[in-house]
């Protein structure tokens, strides 16, 4: 339903209607710059009879503790409608940041705060969405830690064992797990683990509280 004038790579959701969108930039004869990334961020507007899904947007600062927020769900104007009777959903559309690297993966703060980025660059990063930062700062490199080279899986969620923010960030030779305990959007903890500590620790999607992006809901 939307055009993009980039590559679509990947993405990453706060919720239904809070969505963002990172790709290559497509030049001239579409020509594509895969060398380069662009970061959106995409908001929805519900039409009328369509179920949504939102998240409140915390404006707390870095490094400062905040509530985790509740996923709400429902349907605008409270009465569903088939979607061939709703109208097209209205879109924002801001772009947040322009990088000089390909990145294979992004996952969104539900709070709103941050962004994590894996890049193809053995690196962790971070993008600071309150305060409105285009340039995201590292987090984690391969130099301090080995894990990290080739890491091409990024996990993040609430941890049932603790009830905090964990982000799992896995490679061939292992991995590394950063923990936000008081959710102030600072991961206080690293912790380096084994692909086999990261079976048993993390891939059981019943090890996970809250997976960001997987509920168990019903409309009706």
């Amino acid at each position: 339903m939307y055009s993009t004038s980039f590559l679509v790579s990947c993405f990453a959701s706060r919720s239904g209607g809070d969505v963002f969108i990172a790709g290559h930039p497509i030049g001239k004869g579409g020509v594509i710059d895969e060398t380069k990334t662009v970061i959106e961020r995409w908001t929805f507007a519900p039409p009328k009879g369509a179920p949504f899904s939102h998240r409140d947007e915390s404006t707390v600062a870095i490094g400062t503790p905040a509530p985790h927020s509740p996923l709400e769900v429902g349907v605008q104007g409270s009465v569903y409608a088939m979607p061939s009777q709703r109208s097209v959903p209205i879109v924002n559309r801001i772009q947040i940041a322009t990088l000089n690297y390909p990145i294979y993966k992004m996952k969104a703060d539900p709070d709103g705060r941050y962004l994590l980025i894996l890049p193809d660059a053995d690196r962790v990063e971070f993008l600071d969405l309150v305060a409105g930062a285009t340039t995201p700062q590292v987090l984690l490199d391969v130099t301090a830690a080995p894990e990290l080279k080739d890491a091409s899986v990024l996990m993040f969620g609430i941890h049932a064992s603790d009830g905090a923010k964990h982000a799992v960030v896995v490679g061939p030779d292992g991995g590394v797990a950063f923990v936000d305990a008081d959710n102030d959007a600072v991961f206080e903890t690293v912790n380096m683990i084994t692909n086999a500590e990261f079976d048993l620790t993390y891939r059981p999607s019943a090890k996970w509280q809250d997976s960001f992006y997987r509920y168990g809901l019903s409309l009706f």
